[in-house]
């Protein structure tokens, strides 16, 4: 990862718990989980709008969110257009954080986005960014 980069990525003192309350929300893998993750990412954008790494997460979570209630059979495209949208802005602040490339990869598989190559590439990139992140290997 460059410099710049890095220093785009470097966790805020204010929004880092609630950051990483909101991973830990996503692991969880259920509706209440994602719902919880959802609102932690949003209050952690109120205190930083522009940080790329929050707007990733929140667009994974978007795109998570989606998939579970295509699942259930619930109405699922209005969370993979917000998963879509999150994770084109979040590239678009932070092209060198490999976290938003894993968010576009994620928002890229299923829904009205879906583009298999795509994602593949926006995948690639997370790892050619940083090998060492076990969750851009997936």
């Amino acid at each position: 990862m460059d410099q710049f980069a890095a220093v785009m990525d470097a966790p805020d003192v204010q929004t880092e718990p609630l950051f990483s309350q909101g991973r830990r929300q996503l692991r969880r893998f259920d509706a209440p989980g994602y719902q919880e993750a959802v609102a932690l990412f949003l209050e952690a954008r109120e205190s930083e709008p522009d940080g790329a790494r929050i707007t990733a997460a929140l667009a994974e979570a978007y795109a998570l969110w989606g998939s579970l209630r295509e699942i259930s059979g619930k109405e699922c495209l209005s969370y993979y257009d917000l998963a879509f949208d999150e994770a084109a802005c979040a590239l678009k602040v932070g092209p060198g954080i490999p976290g938003t490339h894993r968010a576009m990869a994620k928002a890229l598989r299923l829904g009205p986005h879906a583009d298999p190559a795509r994602r593949l590439s926006e995948s690639l990139q997370a790892v050619r960014l940083d090998p060492y992140d076990v969750e851009n290997c997936h």
